[in-house]
């Protein structure tokens, strides 16, 4: 089979980056029988991608439904593949298409999105519909679509994210705590107890709820408490007003943004910290969730969305609209040990159950399934 494969999410730090990187490096390592063609986006091993995608983002429905059609004509493609939501509406008679759709927050939460990202996805959602078909990222996922978009049960099939090797834990991680202090500006003392969350900074990850959960607990404890915010800002309206929450309630020595950190550094952190807390509104996945399991971090995240799903026993499970609850599962990791324990062995449980080479694998019985009809 020749597969087209959008690789444009390449070029853009996040899960579905990691997502398409990890799904193309399993097909060309693996099933050499696949033949592979990128589209846009950056090169992988040996394969450049063809046909480069528009710099303006307001080319880019453009390109996804017209510039690339000459593209995938030339190359007689028997599939393509659009890694992140899209593929050409209009197609050759003779290629069929399959969506991966990572969720679809921006149909379910619009008023926390951007004016131009509401009216590209009800374009989109048209482009979604016509496709062959679909692969969703979770059974929450699917069930979003199954609601919002009105597509039948069967043209969607559920393939889970992995996990990276890299994600794992290290021995001897004390030795790199002085270096990754300074490196980040860290100052605190070595009896403080450490929190991180990891996502892009935008008001679906529900940081000023997490923000004073925190605070709440920083009153309550005699021990120094610091909470770690990894992840670029997507919203400067939003850390605009965190930071007037943090300096109104003096956390500004305790509550530290590091901005984005690359995946090698991401593993240190996870390997370091005492515990992750991931209080999403919504997830179509939630990846960060299994990347701390894998590295033996105790895990506090949401009751609802895909979450759940994707933590499995491995992970205190709070309502992201209560406060209180994310301030108790906090206070009660501060002082249990035992269930930190017990959580970090039933993450390396859960986590053990998703890979990129299931997902893979997964992911060309769809291809074979869609090429024979």
């Amino acid at each position: 089979m020749k597969i087209g494969l959008d690789s444009r999410t390449l070029t853009v730090e996040g899960g579905s980056r990691t997502y398409a990187y990890n799904l193309i490096a399993e097909i060309i390592n693996n099933h050499k029988d696949i033949e592979l063609v990128l589209f846009g986006g950056d090169k992988i091993q040996n394969n450049l991608p063809i046909n480069p995608s528009p710099q303006k983002e307001y080319l880019r429905l453009i390109w996804e439904n017209l510039s690339i059609l000459p593209y995938i004509n030339k190359e007689r493609l028997d599939i393509f593949h659009g890694l992140k939501n899209v593929a050409p509406y209009y197609k050759n008679a003779n290629t069929k298409s399959i969506i991966t759709v990572h969720d679809i927050m921006p149909l379910l939460f619009p008023s926390m999105l951007p004016l131009k990202t509401q009216i590209y996805w009800k374009l989109i959602r048209l482009n979604i519909k016509k496709a062959d078909k679909i692969i969703a990222v979770s059974n929450t996922t699917k069930e979003d679509i199954i609601d919002k978009l009105n597509i039948e049960n069967s043209k969607i099939s559920v393939i889970y994210h992995g996990v990276s090797e890299q994600f794992r834990p290290i021995p001897d991680i004390e030795k790199e705590k002085k270096k990754y202090h300074l490196k980040y500006g860290l100052t605190f003392s070595d009896n403080s107890i450490v929190i991180m969350a990891v996502s892009s900074i935008k008001p679906t990850k529900n940081y000023v709820n997490l923000i004073e959960a925190f605070r709440r607990v920083y009153e309550e404890l005699d021990v120094p408490i610091h909470l770690l915010i990894v992840g670029k800002v997507a919203d400067k309206k939003l850390i605009l007003n965190l930071n007037k929450i943090i300096s109104n309630n003096n956390l500004s020595s305790n509550v530290h943004f590091l901005g984005y950190v690359p995946d090698e550094e991401l593993t240190v952190l996870y390997n370091l910290v005492d515990f992750f807390v991931f209080p999403s509104f919504y997830e179509g996945f939630g990846l960060p969730i299994l990347e701390a399991q894998a590295c033996g971090c105790p895990v506090i995240t949401s009751n609802i969305s895909s979450m759940p799903e994707v933590a499995g026993d491995g992970a205190i499970l709070v309502d992201p609209y209560s406060v209180e609850e994310i301030a108790n599962a906090i206070h009660n990791l501060v002082f249990d040990l035992n269930l930190r324990k017990n959580l970090i062995q039933k993450g390396f449980e859960n986590c053990a159950l998703f890979s990129w080479k299931r997902c893979a694998e997964e992911t060309l019985n769809v291809y074979k399934e869609v090429y024979s009809e």
